[in-house]
């Protein structure tokens, strides 16, 4: 009959100096980074797959990619979708002439997020689901809500300098800016 197993290496106390400390040590850093890599990888995903459902219903009735100045309008859409969210919440608290510091830092957290894209669409751009290329349309409108599928997705930075420099001169076949102009152009004209 051999010793009993209580005194495991989880069990022991190390000298702070010895080789079996750090290799314990390393292992719990390990698992740290692990876990906070893991953390942001899902937080990075929920936000995509947020971003690509709206997209997705946004675009359902469209067959034909999106073009410049049509994913401009379409962006700058995406950026102020949750404006209603924050005036229903201020609205709640002027119903009840209350502070209430959930709803405050609600709409606060809201707007912060919306203020910080924005600045990021203006400067060096924001992560969306490409539609305007066939392919990424077509992926856009096919996809089932699964993570597994995102990578099937092409997800681009777009630019709003970079967009309106392009969508200047360029329009698409039933573009809606080539619909203004053309409308512009018939009036004057007249």
């Amino acid at each position: 009959m051999g010793k009993p197993n209580g005194n495991t290496a989880q069990n022991k106390v190390f000298h702070p100096n010895s080789r079996k400390a750090g290799q314990v040590i390393k292992r719990l850093a390990h698992a740290r980074r692990v876990q906070t890599t893991q953390k942001a990888r899902t937080l990075k995903e929920k936000i995509l797959i947020e971003k690509i459902g709206w997209f997705q219903t946004e675009i359902e009735e469209r067959t034909r990619p999106v073009c410049p100045h049509d994913l401009d309008e379409l962006i700058e859409r995406f950026l102020i979708r949750q404006e209603e969210e924050i005036d229903r919440l201020e609205s709640a608290l002027d119903i009840g002439r209350r502070r209430n510091a959930n709803s405050t830092a609600k709409s606060d957290e809201i707007q912060r997020g919306i203020d910080d894209q924005k600045l990021h669409y203006t400067t060096s751009g924001i992560e969306l689901p490409d539609v305007s290329c066939l392919k990424g349309l077509i992926a856009v409108k096919g996809w089932g809500s699964d993570v597994i599928d995102l990578v099937k997705i092409p997800v681009k930075k777009f630019n709003k300098k970079q967009l309106t420099s392009f969508a200047i001169g360029n329009f698409c076949e039933g573009c809606s800016a080539r619909r203004k102009a053309d409308q512009m152009d018939v009036t004057e004209a007249k």
